[in-house]
């Protein structure tokens, strides 16, 4: 019985040296700049993932897309099953490509659209290599 004093000393003190776990960071938001810049619109997650905003005369508002549509799927897949990460890589692309996407207008009607990708890709130019010794 004389270690229960040391073991209940031990149990307080240890904690308070014990090392702290840093705030999780908070989850990324996605590239919005680059989805405006590539489709012409903006989309947010509610219950399910709408259009923000339509850039005038972008792809998206030269197919007809208007705030408030739903994002149903992207190239045959559904949105239901993607987190942001997901959707935002299926969206962005190289420029000059298609993506399809199948919105819902508020009446329940499909919308379903091809847009092509405006602008530059995300990908960072690589650096050249030194050339090689024989």
């Amino acid at each position: 019985m004389r270690f229960l004093p040391v073991v209940l000393a031990l149990s307080l003190v240890v904690p308070l040296f014990a090392e702290r776990k840093e705030p999780k960071e908070p989850p990324k938001k996605p590239p919005k700049k680059t989805i405006w810049r590539q489709l012409g619109f903006t989309y947010e997650k509610q219950k399910k993932y709408s259009v923000r905003e339509v850039m005038a005369r972008g792809p998206a508002d030269l197919a007809g897309v208007k705030k408030g549509y739903m994002i149903e799927s992207v190239d045959s897949r559904p949105t239901s099953r993607m987190n942001p990460n997901q959707l935002n890589t299926r969206l962005i692309g190289e420029a000059g490509t298609f993506v399809q996407i199948v919105f819902f207008k508020p009446d329940g009607t499909p919308l379903r659209a091809k847009l092509e990708r405006q602008g530059e890709p995300a990908a960072a130019p690589s650096r050249p290599r030194a050339p090689s010794r024989p």
